[in-house]
């Protein structure tokens, strides 16, 4: 699964990525994170030690990208991929800018989408800024070409620095969160997070964008499952006579190749693995989606 972050410049992407990979050391909920790579573990630990401390990390300059873990009861058993742009790719032209046009192809192709607002600018009605204007445009586009279900959380950042959000704070959003309501594909939802000393809602972004893409892929292996079965059948159909079977036996053994047979008891096996697979997700994508909905109180449109 990949997930794509994306914000202007000053958002806090930095931050809240090392306050959410801080936070999720310790379960929440029996969910945890876990970078495959040491340095990056090392890296974003060293961040959100020093953001409990009052020290703000600088904006990043480049796209970077990450491999993590969704850990489980303390066993990895979710892989994803993570890229963060940094905000001048929103308002660099595809023509001239080749991250510019990196970020619109990922748009098309993520799994998953967090898009930071910044909750100060959005309360004192500058929501129209070219930096979010652009975004905006990109995410529109983007959601209206979309051919694939993809979970959209619209991250909320500084939070705890205006008060209990109202109406009129959405405003900037609204024709976002159209495009959201009537795609057949896009499903949304809207998180306030606040990073820093105290964290608020920090760890729920990536648990409702990865809740999301474990329950698509758990009806992507049923689909599969379903398939693999229906072309089981059919192979097993191509041999019904003793005639067909001998026919086959003796030619594809001449030939060095597997008979229908063979094809068909691999296809089998595969089935029983993709099945295998798809129990093992099925708790703990139901843990996670319980602890959204009834902790979180966590509602998509």
């Amino acid at each position: 699964m990949n997930i794509l972050m994306l914000g202007h410049s000053g958002v806090g992407k930095t931050t809240f990525m090392a306050s959410m990979y801080g936070v999720l050391q310790e379960p929440v909920n029996g969910f945890g994170l876990h970078a495959k790579h040491s340095e990056d573990h090392q890296r974003l630990l060293k961040l959100f030690k020093d953001i409990s401390r009052g020290r703000y990390p600088a904006g990043s300059n480049k796209r970077e990208n990450y491999e993590f873990w969704l850990q489980y009861s303390g066993d990895n058993f979710f892989a994803f991929n993570w890229t963060d742009y940094r905000g001048d790719a929103l308002t660099e032209s595809t023509r001239t800018s080749k991250h510019a046009q990196q970020l619109q192809d990922d748009l098309r192709s993520t799994d998953g989408v967090l898009a930071f607002f910044d909750c100060t600018q959005l309360e004192s009605r500058r929501g129209t800024f070219p930096e979010i204007r652009r975004m905006l445009m990109l995410l529109n586009s983007a959601m209206q070409e979309m051919d694939h279900p993809v979970p959209l959380a619209l991250v909320l950042a500084k939070a705890d620095l205006v008060p209990e959000p109202d109406d009129e704070l959405f405003d900037p959003l609204e024709n976002l969160m159209e495009t959201i309501r009537s795609s057949k594909h896009v499903i949304g939802t809207v998180i306030p997070v606040a990073c820093g000393i105290e964290n608020l809602n920090v760890e729920v972004p990536v648990l409702f964008v990865l809740h999301i893409g474990i329950r698509l892929e758990i009806n992507h292996l049923i689909d599969q499952i379903k398939e693999m079965a229906a072309e089981r059948d059919r192979t097993y159909a191509r041999v019904s006579t003793l005639w067909d079977w001998a026919s086959d036996w003796v030619g594809s053994k001449l030939n060095g190749a597997s008979t229908w047979g063979e094809i068909a008891e691999r296809k089998h096996r595969a089935l029983l693995a993709q099945y295998e697979d798809l129990v093992s997700l099925e708790g703990p994508s139901d843990s996670l989606g319980s602890y959204l909905e009834e902790i979180v109180k966590l509602r998509t449109f």
